[in-house]
């Protein structure tokens, strides 16, 4: 039983340790990572744009955003901050029917995802003094072939994917029927539905307003003249979606397209992409935001904005009308500070990296593709964003791929080199403490496995004990052990033997 308690002792204490120093590291990245965003340019430009007219044969058309990357900290709370009361019904159009003195009463659709339905109802409040109360009635329900009086309709939804929400109509994506759907309010809640998805357009991901992040890459401002000679807010270049489609939507390979409100069908309008590696998926771009550009209810093209997870470097992007890509040179303007300093700022990033077990870095390199990189602030334990991640995203060319992934294990060089150094020196050490052979190969295993936060784990569960010399070999030796670890001799008590012979007073 003592053995068991000692084992549980050390393991708890191993694991505080390895929770402390990650967190200690964590605040610490976090602080590089502050400085590094305060070197990035605030405004990018791209001139001329190739989008929109020059203002005259002197002065190019631009297109120019605003960064606003200055607090890391705050990142990534909006993805992944939920309301729970909102988990499994999504309220869509509240409506006060009547409201007087001590009551209202609300008309209220919303979709609930337990029953897989839309449902109708009327809530009537009724406040008396301090009390509350109130009374819940279901007026129909709404499924894929239309509107039901009762919770009998067999045709229910799937896995809904949810976009912008407008007062007459709300459009939304199935996954399990890979099918569009619309609810007309204003026409007693009648459903559209469309055509299914061709498997080659790859799975629906977001739906609605296209971005991440967005905030950080926003304030696209743009200038060009008008071919008319008294320009109208009607023929004024302006980013908004025409009336005729509804909301955007993005597939699992960044493609963004537009739904078309008659008959739900898809139009390509352009992709999401990184200026840097154009094969990175949307979930391994750090921010981006998608705009579509029309004039006069016609579309004239798209502009992506987005910060690269290489440097964290903003780029701009231009599509036409047709969603090919039409220009990606931009410049910076007016950068906060001088970059003299930004590389070493990048190596105390990658230094701090490498004081984390080497195995958290393997575990960030094999999940890089599967964590979004949105949620790069909040890891702990595994690091989206570390150098030796960016390599796990890394799509393209097979033999190329194997090749870069290959090397990329050079990066976690001084990680390895660091548990290997302090479990020698463990294994050493434990040797000349007196540990048994067992216990001295488990320390070995957990330095070598978690570098600095093992060492300290044995440090605090193996105070230096005061060790005699043996006199069988010369050797420090446990006071507190039956014989020798280094030779096995047993304690030579012969001295503790009484003498044969006595001393006695001299008698006068």
């Amino acid at each position: 039983m003592k053995k068991i308690c000692k084992k549980i002792y050390i393991a708890a204490t191993v694991i505080m340790v390895l929770i402390m120093f990650c967190t200690i590291l964590f605040w610490a990245r976090l602080a590089v990572l502050g400085c590094i965003f305060a070197y990035i340019p605030q405004y990018v430009e791209i001139s001329p744009s190739s989008l929109t007219p020059d203002l005259d044969a002197n002065t190019p058309s631009k297109i120019q955003f605003q960064t606003s990357l200055r607090n890391p900290a705050i990142l990534g709370f909006t993805d992944i901050a939920v309301n729970a009361q909102f988990r499994d019904k999504i309220f869509l159009t509240p409506m006060i029917l009547d409201h007087s003195k001590g009551s209202d009463i609300w008309q209220v659709i919303y979709y609930d995802k337990n029953l897989r339905l839309f449902v109708e109802c009327r809530i009537d409040r009724t406040r008396n003094g301090l009390e509350t109360s109130y009374k819940n009635t279901i007026l129909s329900y709404i499924g894929t072939d239309g509107v039901s009086e009762k919770n009998d309709n067999d045709k229910k939804f799937g896995k809904l994917l949810f976009g912008n929400f407008f007062c007459s109509d709300l459009t939304f994506f199935d996954k399990i029927s890979r099918r569009f759907y619309r609810i007309a309010f204003n026409e007693n809640n009648k459903i559209y539905q469309g055509p299914v998805l061709d498997a080659s357009l790859g799975d629906i991901v977001q739906i609605g307003s296209i971005g991440k992040n967005e905030y950080l890459v926003g304030g696209i401002k743009f200038n060009s003249s008008s071919s008319e000679e008294s320009p109208t807010k009607e023929n004024k270049f302006i980013f908004a979606t025409p009336f005729t489609y509804g909301p955007m939507a993005m597939n699992s390979d960044g493609r963004v397209f537009l739904v078309k409100n008659n008959d739900l069908t898809i139009k390509t309008t352009g992709q999401i992409a990184d200026i840097y590696a154009s094969q990175l998926k949307p979930n391994n771009l750090f921010a981006y935001n998608f705009q579509i550009l029309t004039r006069n209810e016609q579309i004239k093209g798209a502009v992506l904005t987005g910060i690269s997870p290489q440097g964290y470097t903003p780029y701009v992007m231009v599509f036409d009308e047709n969603g090919n890509l039409i220009n990606t040179k931009a410049s910076y303007i007016n950068p906060p500070m001088k970059a003299e300093s930004l590389p070493w700022s990048f190596v105390a990033k990658y230094l701090l990296e490498n004081l984390q077990p080497w195995c958290l870095g393997i575990a960030s390199y094999y999940t890089a593709d599967k964590v979004d990189l949105a949620y790069m602030f909040r890891g702990m334990f595994i690091m989206p964003d570390s150098c030796i991640a960016f390599f796990g995203r890394e799509t393209g060319d097979a033999g190329k791929i194997v090749q870069l992934r290959a090397a990329s294990f050079v990066f976690l060089l001084p990680s390895l080199l660091i548990g290997l150094a302090l479990g020698i020196r463990v294994y050493i050490k434990s040797g000349r403490a007196g540990l048994a052979k067992a216990e001295r190969k488990a320390w070995l295993f957990t330095v070598l496995l978690l570098g600095i936060p093992g060492y300290i784990g044995y440090k605090l569960t193996n105070p230096r004990q005061i060790q005699i010399t043996c006199k069988n070999c010369g050797k420090g030796r446990r006071p507190d052990m039956d014989s020798c670890h280094n030779c096995g001799a047993t304690w030579n008590l012969d001295e503790l033997d009484p003498p044969k012979w006595s001393v006695f007073a001299e008698t006068a």
